[in-house]
């Protein structure tokens, strides 16, 4: 059975106990939960890919506790630093080049269990190799790593504890509904689920073994993190790409594009690299694979009306009469965004067949929404 312990000193410890074991912990942060891993030990990096059953050339986004932290793993150029000042710590994930040779002892082939706060290298998933193209036309590798310093106070607190960077991914199976709540997390690691308690039913029966050992169990992730302050965001990190030529918008998420576009005084363009003329052969962040964020069942998009007794009916802005459940009736994007994975949680299950969503407006973070649910309609 999957252990939940609810936020405090001891078990922030002992998940920062596991994580420098190699063992992965759930946690959340302001915008999504997030499956986690000591960023430089390989074997739990590769852990993490297996148990999420993740594509090996989907990246994962390094969080970090500060700045001085991230520039010891990356190059910050003067943009960098500008968004870093502005959004961090916050719902912005930033991919930059990374900086090779930093002296930690941690080790990217092994075990990452050196002495330094900082890794020395790290491994396949954690930093991206991809094709640069020279200004000659030549083929050069450029290294790149994506990095965030989430805002959650919990997430921020094991950050510090840890005193290394956690390499983490949204807590569920690949190219499912992203969790915002512990049940959801129980749903997607567990045969048992969170039961009918939730969240409060999960943490009840965890309880009762929170004592037991670690070792007595291989179960991943090995501890789940719950905390009164959740998932107020409810939709995952902006991905802006700062390399060698303008900057990108990988992903669209929490932070809308025109803010960040006001802060560096440019628009961003659209759309990942391994597209473009600067960096060929790789997917430079997450969030890009064809499909993704999907429920079980299928998706029917800018629906107005249900199709039959056994089609679910998600709302906004009140435009689809005898709906199951609304984003948000009075038209609001950030309160669609923050229940759109919790919705679709709900609507996932019996009796229905199939989910049909109310058509979403394509601004502002209605752009981000559009985004998971186009993937969640896809075929791969």
């Amino acid at each position: 059975m999957l252990q939940v312990l609810a936020a405090s000193p001891k078990s922030l410890a002992r998940a920062a106990s596991l994580l420098a074991a190699g063992r992965l912990v759930a946690f959340p942060t302001e915008t999504v939960y997030g499956l986690g891993c000591k960023a430089d030990n390989a074997k739990a990096v590769e852990k993490l890919y297996r148990v999420k059953n993740r594509p090996r050339e989907n990246p994962l986004i390094v969080h970090i506790a500060s700045l001085k932290q991230a520039r010891e793993l990356a190059l910050f150029s003067a943009q960098a630093e500008l968004l870093a000042e502005k959004f961090w710590p916050g719902a912005l994930t930033l991919v930059l080049p990374y900086r090779e040779g930093v002296d930690g002892g941690g080790g990217g082939d092994g075990d990452g269990d050196g002495g330094g706060s900082l890794p020395a290298s790290l491994p396949s998933g954690v930093v991206v190799e991809a094709q640069k193209v020279s200004e000659t036309g030549a083929r050069l590798v450029a290294k790149t790593i994506a990095l965030r310093i989430p805002a959650g106070a919990l997430a921020l607190e094991l950050l510090q504890l840890c005193g290394f960077p956690i390499a983490a991914p949204s807590a569920n199976r690949s190219g499912e509904v992203s969790a915002t709540e512990v049940a959801h997390v129980c749903k997607a690691f567990s045969k048992e689920g969170a039961g009918e308690g939730g969240k409060e039913g999960a943490e009840e029966k965890a309880e009762e073994s929170s004592e037991e050992s670690s070792e007595e169990s291989s179960e991943e992730p090995a501890l789940i993190l719950a905390g009164e302050e959740l998932c107020q965001l409810g939709i995952e990190s902006t991905i802006v790409a700062l390399l060698d030529g303008a900057p990108r918008l990988l992903r669209a998420g929490a932070i809308e594009a025109r803010a960040i576009e006001r802060v560096l005084g440019e628009d961003l363009l659209v759309g990942s690299l391994s597209s473009g003329a600067d960096v060929a052969g790789a997917l430079l962040a997450p969030g890009g694979m064809a499909r993704h964020y999907a429920p079980a069942r299928p998706l029917r998009l800018n629906a107005r009306e249900r199709l039959g007794e056994r089609e679910a009916l998600l709302d906004f802005g009140s435009v689809a009469e005898g709906a199951d459940l609304s984003l948000s009736e009075a038209g609001d994007l950030q309160q669609a965004a923050r229940n759109l994975y919790r919705h679709l949680h709900a609507l996932d299950r019996a009796p229905f067949d199939s989910i049909a969503v109310a058509p979403i407006p394509k601004h502002g973070l209605g752009l981000a929404i559009n985004d998971r649910l186009l993937r969640a309609t896809s075929q791969g």
